[in-house]
């Protein structure tokens, strides 16, 4: 509540709540989706026909965009990858987030939820500029670049992720 009333976003009784899995497990590891809660899940959805759908976590994120990591994908409107079993128009946009509990078991995930949060107000304002487009998609390598251009003299390098995990 604090993040929905503390962050421009719509009051917490304003917004409809759900949980993806409805099925309670004997160990809060084990990670349990059944056939009913899928029932339900999408009778929620019939019903609602929701505009923006945000995805607390990492299960039900990959369960609306396939197989997606959050570190890759939070914060960032998407398109529904399950786009025939949205019988309404328009489709909802999907805005995969970190769930808050995520928080208890790493407190330094607590400025990437805020982030996400200040993401999905800007989107529900429409000032949350498109998602950039890779211009060159698929691998490449260093020496395709280096053909393209006549002369080195400068060059920057830029990657991403930690010191124990770059990914780009």
């Amino acid at each position: 509540r604090r993040y929905l009333n503390g962050y421009e976003l719509p009051e917490a009784q304003d917004v409809y709540l759900t949980n993806f899995s409805k099925t309670v497990t004997p160990s809060a590891k084990t990670f349990v989706f059944t056939e009913e809660d899928e029932k339900d899940l999408w009778n929620e959805l019939q019903m609602l026909q929701p505009t923006t759908i945000v995805t607390l976590g990492h299960h039900v994120t990959r369960y609306f965009l396939g197989d997606v990591t959050l570190e890759a994908v939070h914060g960032i409107p998407h398109a529904v990858a399950r786009e025939a079993f949205f019988s309404w128009r328009p489709k909802p946009a999907i805005i995969p987030c970190y769930n808050p509990a995520a928080m208890l078991h790493s407190p330094t995930l607590q400025s990437v939820f805020a982030q996400d949060m200040k993401y999905l107000s800007l989107y529900l304002k429409g000032q949350l500029p498109p998602a950039p487009i890779d211009e060159r998609p698929g691998e490449y390598t260093l020496t395709d670049d280096m053909a393209a251009v006549p002369c080195w003299r400068v060059m920057g390098v830029d990657t991403e992720g930690w010191a124990h995990n770059p990914w780009g």
